[in-house]
Protein backbone atom coordinates (compact mmCIF):
# COMPACT_ATOMS: atom_id res chain seq x y z
CA UNK A 1 0.00 0.00 0.00
CA UNK A 2 2.77 2.40 0.92
CA UNK A 3 4.64 1.67 -2.28
CA UNK A 4 1.51 2.42 -4.34
CA UNK A 5 0.94 5.71 -2.57
CA UNK A 6 4.58 6.71 -2.92
CA UNK A 7 4.68 5.83 -6.61
CA UNK A 8 1.78 8.15 -7.53
CA UNK A 9 3.71 11.43 -7.04
CA UNK A 10 6.57 9.94 -9.07
CA UNK A 11 4.24 9.08 -11.95
CA UNK A 12 2.71 12.54 -11.84
CA UNK A 13 6.15 14.09 -11.94
CA UNK A 14 7.14 11.97 -14.93
CA UNK A 15 3.94 12.89 -16.76
CA UNK A 16 4.50 16.57 -16.01
CA UNK A 17 8.05 16.40 -17.37
CA UNK A 18 7.11 14.43 -20.48
CA UNK A 19 6.35 17.46 -22.73
CA UNK A 20 9.61 19.05 -21.67
CA UNK A 21 11.50 15.86 -22.49
CA UNK A 22 9.89 15.74 -25.93
CA UNK A 23 10.95 19.33 -26.64
CA UNK A 24 14.47 18.52 -25.50
CA UNK A 25 14.61 15.51 -27.82
CA UNK A 26 13.41 17.63 -30.76
CA UNK A 27 16.01 20.29 -30.02
CA UNK A 28 18.67 17.60 -29.67
CA UNK A 29 17.77 16.11 -33.05
CA UNK A 30 18.07 19.52 -34.73
CA UNK A 31 21.41 20.13 -33.02
CA UNK A 32 22.66 16.72 -34.10
CA UNK A 33 21.63 17.44 -37.71
CA UNK A 34 23.57 20.73 -37.65
CA UNK A 35 26.57 18.98 -36.12
CA UNK A 36 26.45 16.29 -38.80
CA UNK A 37 26.46 18.95 -41.52
CA UNK A 38 29.47 20.70 -39.97
CA UNK A 39 31.24 17.36 -39.53
CA UNK A 40 30.71 16.50 -43.21
CA UNK A 41 32.22 19.85 -44.27
CA UNK A 42 35.12 19.28 -41.88
CA UNK A 43 35.76 15.85 -43.44
CA UNK A 44 35.73 17.36 -46.94
CA UNK A 45 38.26 20.00 -45.86
CA UNK A 46 40.50 17.34 -44.31
CA UNK A 47 40.31 15.18 -47.43
CA UNK A 48 41.24 18.15 -49.60
CA UNK A 49 44.19 18.95 -47.32
CA UNK A 50 45.31 15.31 -47.41
CA UNK A 51 45.29 15.30 -51.22
CA UNK A 52 47.47 18.43 -51.27
CA UNK A 53 49.75 16.82 -48.66
CA UNK A 54 50.23 13.70 -50.80
CA UNK A 55 50.95 15.76 -53.92
CA UNK A 56 53.47 17.98 -52.10
CA UNK A 57 55.15 14.93 -50.53
CA UNK A 58 55.54 13.26 -53.97
CA UNK A 59 56.91 16.49 -55.43
CA UNK A 60 59.33 16.89 -52.52
CA UNK A 61 60.61 13.32 -52.92
CA UNK A 62 61.06 13.75 -56.68
CA UNK A 63 62.94 17.03 -56.32
CA UNK A 64 65.00 15.60 -53.45
CA UNK A 65 66.10 12.62 -55.50
CA UNK A 66 67.07 14.92 -58.37
CA UNK A 67 69.09 17.12 -56.03
CA UNK A 68 70.97 14.12 -54.64
CA UNK A 69 71.72 12.56 -58.03
CA UNK A 70 72.49 15.62 -60.14
CA UNK A 71 75.12 18.06 -58.87
CA UNK A 72 75.70 20.13 -62.01
CA UNK A 73 74.62 23.75 -62.15
CA UNK A 74 74.08 26.17 -65.01
CA UNK A 75 76.55 28.86 -64.00
CA UNK A 76 75.70 31.17 -66.88
CA UNK A 77 71.96 31.05 -66.14
CA UNK A 78 70.80 33.88 -63.90
CA UNK A 79 67.94 31.72 -62.70
CA UNK A 80 70.41 29.22 -61.14
CA UNK A 81 67.87 26.38 -61.50
CA UNK A 82 69.49 23.96 -59.07
CA UNK A 83 69.55 26.51 -56.25
CA UNK A 84 66.01 27.54 -57.19
CA UNK A 85 64.75 23.94 -56.90
CA UNK A 86 66.74 23.43 -53.70
CA UNK A 87 65.22 26.52 -52.06
CA UNK A 88 61.71 25.52 -53.17
CA UNK A 89 62.13 21.98 -51.84
CA UNK A 90 63.69 22.92 -48.50
CA UNK A 91 61.99 26.20 -47.63
CA UNK A 92 58.57 25.55 -49.14
CA UNK A 93 57.71 21.89 -49.70
CA UNK A 94 59.43 20.49 -46.59
CA UNK A 95 57.91 23.10 -44.27
CA UNK A 96 54.48 22.80 -45.91
CA UNK A 97 54.42 18.99 -45.66
CA UNK A 98 55.63 19.06 -42.04
CA UNK A 99 53.06 21.68 -41.06
CA UNK A 100 50.23 19.80 -42.78
CA UNK A 101 51.21 16.55 -41.06
CA UNK A 102 51.35 18.34 -37.69
CA UNK A 103 47.93 19.90 -38.34
CA UNK A 104 46.34 16.54 -39.22
CA UNK A 105 47.87 14.84 -36.17
CA UNK A 106 47.37 17.57 -33.55
CA UNK A 107 43.99 18.99 -34.64
CA UNK A 108 42.29 16.00 -36.29
CA UNK A 109 39.32 16.34 -33.89
CA UNK A 110 39.36 20.09 -33.24
CA UNK A 111 37.53 21.72 -36.15
CA UNK A 112 38.16 25.36 -35.23
CA UNK A 113 41.91 24.95 -34.66
CA UNK A 114 42.28 22.85 -37.81
CA UNK A 115 40.52 25.54 -39.84
CA UNK A 116 42.73 28.29 -38.38
CA UNK A 117 45.89 26.28 -39.12
CA UNK A 118 44.63 25.49 -42.63
CA UNK A 119 43.90 29.15 -43.44
CA UNK A 120 47.24 30.27 -41.95
CA UNK A 121 49.15 27.74 -44.04
CA UNK A 122 47.22 28.73 -47.18
CA UNK A 123 48.09 32.41 -46.64
CA UNK A 124 51.79 31.62 -46.06
CA UNK A 125 51.84 29.40 -49.15
CA UNK A 126 50.33 32.11 -51.35
CA UNK A 127 52.97 34.59 -50.21
CA UNK A 128 55.81 32.07 -50.71
CA UNK A 129 54.56 30.89 -54.11
CA UNK A 130 54.29 34.52 -55.22
CA UNK A 131 57.94 35.10 -54.33
CA UNK A 132 59.10 31.98 -56.20
CA UNK A 133 57.00 32.71 -59.27
CA UNK A 134 58.10 36.34 -59.37
CA UNK A 135 61.77 35.37 -59.08
CA UNK A 136 61.39 32.62 -61.67
CA UNK A 137 59.56 34.80 -64.20
CA UNK A 138 62.28 37.46 -64.02
CA UNK A 139 65.02 35.08 -65.16
CA UNK A 140 63.18 32.31 -67.04
CA UNK A 141 63.67 34.07 -70.41
CA UNK A 142 67.45 34.24 -70.03
CA UNK A 143 68.96 32.85 -73.23
CA UNK A 144 71.68 31.02 -71.31
CA UNK A 145 68.99 29.09 -69.44
CA UNK A 146 67.12 28.09 -72.58
CA UNK A 147 70.34 26.97 -74.27
CA UNK A 148 70.50 24.28 -71.58
CA UNK A 149 66.77 23.64 -71.33
CA UNK A 150 67.35 19.88 -71.16
CA UNK A 151 68.87 20.31 -67.70
CA UNK A 152 66.71 18.54 -65.11
CA UNK A 153 66.76 21.48 -62.70
CA UNK A 154 65.65 23.88 -65.41
CA UNK A 155 62.71 21.60 -66.12
CA UNK A 156 61.93 21.36 -62.39
CA UNK A 157 62.07 25.15 -62.14
CA UNK A 158 59.59 25.43 -65.01
CA UNK A 159 57.27 22.98 -63.18
CA UNK A 160 57.48 25.12 -60.01
CA UNK A 161 56.69 28.29 -61.95
CA UNK A 162 53.82 26.57 -63.80
CA UNK A 163 52.28 25.36 -60.51
CA UNK A 164 52.54 28.84 -59.06
CA UNK A 165 50.99 30.41 -62.15
CA UNK A 166 48.18 27.85 -61.98
CA UNK A 167 47.47 28.87 -58.38
CA UNK A 168 47.43 32.55 -59.20
CA UNK A 169 45.43 31.97 -62.37
CA UNK A 170 42.67 30.41 -60.26
CA UNK A 171 42.84 33.31 -57.80
CA UNK A 172 42.74 35.83 -60.68
CA UNK A 173 39.70 34.15 -62.27
CA UNK A 174 37.86 34.03 -58.93
CA UNK A 175 38.74 37.68 -58.27
CA UNK A 176 37.55 38.71 -61.73
CA UNK A 177 34.29 36.81 -61.29
CA UNK A 178 33.80 38.42 -57.88
CA UNK A 179 34.44 41.91 -59.29
CA UNK A 180 32.09 41.35 -62.24
CA UNK A 181 29.39 39.89 -60.00
CA UNK A 182 29.90 42.41 -57.20
CA UNK A 183 27.06 44.75 -58.35
CA UNK A 184 24.67 41.80 -58.60
CA UNK A 185 25.79 40.52 -55.19
CA UNK A 186 25.32 43.98 -53.63
CA UNK A 187 21.87 44.32 -55.20
CA UNK A 188 20.94 40.85 -53.97
CA UNK A 189 22.13 41.64 -50.43
CA UNK A 190 20.23 44.96 -50.41
CA UNK A 191 17.08 43.26 -51.74
CA UNK A 192 17.38 40.47 -49.18
CA UNK A 193 17.85 42.98 -46.35
CA UNK A 194 14.89 45.03 -47.56
CA UNK A 195 12.73 41.92 -47.78
CA UNK A 196 13.87 40.84 -44.33
CA UNK A 197 13.00 44.23 -42.87
CA UNK A 198 9.61 44.12 -44.60
CA UNK A 199 8.95 40.65 -43.22
CA UNK A 200 9.92 41.86 -39.75
CA UNK A 201 7.43 44.73 -40.00
CA UNK A 202 4.71 42.31 -41.12
CA UNK A 203 5.45 39.93 -38.25
CA UNK A 204 5.40 42.79 -35.74
CA UNK A 205 2.00 43.95 -37.04
CA UNK A 206 0.63 40.40 -36.82
CA UNK A 207 1.83 40.03 -33.23
CA UNK A 208 0.23 43.34 -32.27
CA UNK A 209 -3.10 42.18 -33.70
CA UNK A 210 -3.16 38.71 -32.19
CA UNK A 211 -6.64 37.77 -30.99
CA UNK A 212 -6.72 36.31 -27.47
CA UNK A 213 -9.63 34.46 -25.91
CA UNK A 214 -10.22 32.09 -23.01
CA UNK A 215 -9.84 28.36 -23.41
CA UNK A 216 -13.27 26.74 -23.60
CA UNK A 217 -13.12 22.97 -23.38
CA UNK A 218 -16.65 22.69 -24.82
CA UNK A 219 -15.54 24.31 -28.09
CA UNK A 220 -11.82 23.66 -28.19
CA UNK A 221 -11.36 19.91 -28.53
CA UNK A 222 -7.58 19.81 -28.60
CA UNK A 223 -6.27 19.81 -25.06
CA UNK A 224 -2.61 20.32 -25.96
CA UNK A 225 -0.70 23.21 -27.50
CA UNK A 226 0.93 21.96 -30.70
CA UNK A 227 4.00 24.15 -30.17
CA UNK A 228 5.02 23.57 -26.56
CA UNK A 229 3.07 20.27 -26.20
CA UNK A 230 1.73 21.36 -22.82
CA UNK A 231 -1.91 20.96 -21.82
CA UNK A 232 -4.25 23.94 -21.78
CA UNK A 233 -5.60 24.83 -18.37
CA UNK A 234 -9.22 25.86 -17.85
CA UNK A 235 -9.80 29.54 -18.61
CA UNK A 236 -6.23 30.06 -19.74
CA UNK A 237 -5.51 32.46 -22.61
CA UNK A 238 -5.35 30.97 -26.09
CA UNK A 239 -4.80 32.51 -29.51
CA UNK A 240 -6.76 31.01 -32.44
CA UNK A 241 -5.58 31.70 -35.96
CA UNK A 242 -7.71 32.99 -38.85
CA UNK A 243 -6.96 29.96 -41.03
CA UNK A 244 -9.04 27.78 -38.66
CA UNK A 245 -10.17 28.60 -35.12
CA UNK A 246 -9.37 24.99 -34.23
CA UNK A 247 -5.73 25.99 -34.68
CA UNK A 248 -5.09 27.67 -31.35
CA UNK A 249 -2.00 27.99 -29.17
CA UNK A 250 -0.66 29.67 -26.08
CA UNK A 251 -0.20 33.40 -26.84
CA UNK A 252 3.49 33.36 -25.92
CA UNK A 253 4.05 30.22 -28.01
CA UNK A 254 2.49 31.58 -31.17
CA UNK A 255 4.24 34.92 -30.62
CA UNK A 256 7.64 33.24 -30.57
CA UNK A 257 6.61 31.18 -33.59
CA UNK A 258 5.54 34.19 -35.67
CA UNK A 259 8.82 35.95 -34.92
CA UNK A 260 10.47 33.17 -36.92
CA UNK A 261 7.79 32.32 -39.45
CA UNK A 262 4.44 33.97 -40.16
CA UNK A 263 2.63 30.74 -41.08
CA UNK A 264 0.30 28.50 -39.15
CA UNK A 265 2.27 25.75 -37.35
CA UNK A 266 -0.39 23.19 -38.34
CA UNK A 267 -1.61 23.95 -41.88
CA UNK A 268 1.30 26.21 -42.96
CA UNK A 269 -1.08 28.85 -44.29
CA UNK A 270 0.36 32.38 -44.32
CA UNK A 271 -0.96 34.63 -41.56
CA UNK A 272 -1.69 38.25 -42.44
CA UNK A 273 -2.48 41.31 -40.34
CA UNK A 274 -5.81 41.79 -42.15
CA UNK A 275 -6.89 38.21 -41.41
CA UNK A 276 -6.02 38.67 -37.73
CA UNK A 277 -8.11 41.87 -37.60
CA UNK A 278 -11.08 40.12 -39.22
CA UNK A 279 -10.85 37.09 -36.96
CA UNK A 280 -12.77 38.72 -34.12
CA UNK A 281 -15.74 39.41 -36.42
CA UNK A 282 -18.03 36.43 -36.23
CA UNK A 283 -15.75 34.57 -33.83
CA UNK A 284 -18.56 33.91 -31.35
CA UNK A 285 -20.66 32.27 -34.10
CA UNK A 286 -17.72 30.10 -35.15
CA UNK A 287 -17.13 29.14 -31.54
CA UNK A 288 -20.77 28.20 -31.09
CA UNK A 289 -20.59 26.08 -34.22
CA UNK A 290 -17.59 24.20 -32.80
CA UNK A 291 -19.53 23.51 -29.60
CA UNK A 292 -22.24 21.69 -31.56
CA UNK A 293 -20.05 20.22 -34.29
CA UNK A 294 -20.32 16.66 -32.93
CA UNK A 295 -24.02 16.89 -32.01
Amino acid sequence: MDSTVNSEPLLNTQNANFPQLRRQRTSLRRRNADDMGQLEKFKQLKNSSQEVLIFEAILMIAFGIALMIKKDELKDCNLNPRQFVYNYTVYYLTISVAFRMFTHIAFHKNQSRFLIAYLLLTLIQLITVTCFVWYGLIFMFDSNCWDNSSNVFFLDAMIIIALGLKTWLGITILTAILILCLPVICLGICAARGQQQQQQIIKTDIIKNLFITKFDHTAFKNKECAICLEDFEDDCDVTPLPCDIRHYFHPHCITDWIKQNNTCPLCKKVISKEDMKNLEDGFSDKLEFERHRDD
